[in-house]
């Protein structure tokens, strides 16, 4: 029997586990094979709190175990991933909300940038829907919200903003800690160590490297990627380390993805293939993502697919500068009901992603 038929596709708040062939605590990271990838599909689909209203964010907490997701209808919603369960919604009509995320080591709290408000970014408490904090900075919309899981700057995390500053908050202390002014609007990562946070500012097509131990003056390197970029006119939306640490991808509104080296910052190769989304008038996190073991990078598509491709290929180098899709996931649920993978993402532990445009989407391979 397909989990499809076990349980329904349309949210309904049921108490039963999308994982129903291993127990609900079990986590696994088995999402590693292309024929895994090849065989997930939606199993459980949430409506937005208004109805159509784009999702502009998705984040998981670090165990995996649950999603946060902000809305142009002004709502942070959360789900809990083991049992495909919508646990509640937390209105913000007064601040607006996006680029929400779970702080580190906790699925009860959030921090969220607001869309009114002066651009205040809040921590909130997800039990009681509480305020903790405020942190007043930015001049101008985030774009970027990080967390740092280092063990040595455990409640850091860091904001990017249309005002052309990178800022390091602590979750204990209202002001920030240390900001960064650059020459354009900022994409931010981390990599995996948490040692060297990528900074690429957007119009004049600079990427650096920057040790985090001497933010925010220990440059490392520092790259004009304006002809990669240019080539094919593509526009940057996300930067993301893979957890391997070899690449950094530069996610493009396009859909002709950027796989630089994290070292030398050199281009490695265009992931192709993609047809571009329609316009919006909102902003998201992107469609690309990475999974756990960095062996694939898998794209929403304009169309309605997800394509995959194999990250493995790259590592005897390149034989061209363009790689084509290993693989097409053909989503006939998004073709038929016109609700497109805008923004996705694979769970950092269980076995399964998490697709958003209007909808929120789970899908699994069981």
């Amino acid at each position: 029997m397909s989990l499809s038929s076990k349980v329904s596709l349309v949210e309904n708040n049921d108490e039963h586990s999308i994982f129903t062939s291993r127990p609900k605590n079990t986590l696994s990271t088995r999402i590693t094979t292309l024929d895994t990838l090849k065989a997930i599909h939606p199993s459980k689909v949430f409506k937005n709190g208004i109805i159509d209203t784009p999702l502009t964010s998705l984040s998981y907490d670090d165990e995996g175990r649950y999603i946060l997701t902000s809305g142009t209808d002004e709502t942070l919603q959360l789900y809990e991933v083991p049992r495909g369960h919508h646990v509640k919604s937390i209105f913000s009509k007064k601040y607006g909300c996006d680029q929400a995320i779970f702080t580190h080591n906790s699925h009860t709290k959030c921090i969220f940038a607001s869309t009114k408000e002066n651009h205040i970014l809040r921590l909130l408490n997800l039990n009681d829907n509480s305020f903790i904090r405020y942190f007043k900075g930015h001049d101008a919309q985030v774009v970027n919200l990080i967390n740092s899981t280092s063990s040595t700057r455990s409640e850091s995390f860091y904001s990017s903003s249309i005002d052309g500053t990178v800022k390091c908050w602590d979750l204990r202390v209202k002001g920030f800690t240390a900001s960064f002014g650059l020459h354009s609007i900022p994409l931010i990562a981390l990599d995996p160590s948490n040692t060297v946070m990528a900074i690429l500012e957007i119009q004049n097509y600079q990427i650096n490297l920057v040790s985090m131990e001497k933010f925010p003056s220990g440059l490392i390197a520092s790259k004009n990627i304006k002809d990669v970029l240019k080539k094919y006119s593509l526009t940057p939306v996300c930067i993301q380390f893979t957890n391997d640490n070899r690449y950094i991808l530069v996610t493009t509104a396009e859909l002709k993805h950027l796989v630089l080296d994290a070292y030398t910052l050199d281009l490695v190769v265009y992931l192709s293939g993609g047809i571009p989304f329609t316009e919006r008038q909102y902003p998201d996190i992107g469609c690309l993502t990475v999974t756990p073991n960095s062996d694939y990078a898998l794209s929403g598509s304009g169309n309605g697919n997800i394509l995959i491709w194999n990250l493995k290929n790259l590592q005897n180098g390149a034989s061209s500068k363009t790689l084509a899709p290993s693989a097409t996931i053909n989503n006939k649920y998004s073709l038929s009901k016109g609700i497109l993978p805008r923004m996705i993402k694979c769970n950092p532990r269980y076995e399964m992603l998490a697709a958003a445009d209007t909808e929120l989407s789970f899908w699994t391979s069981t």
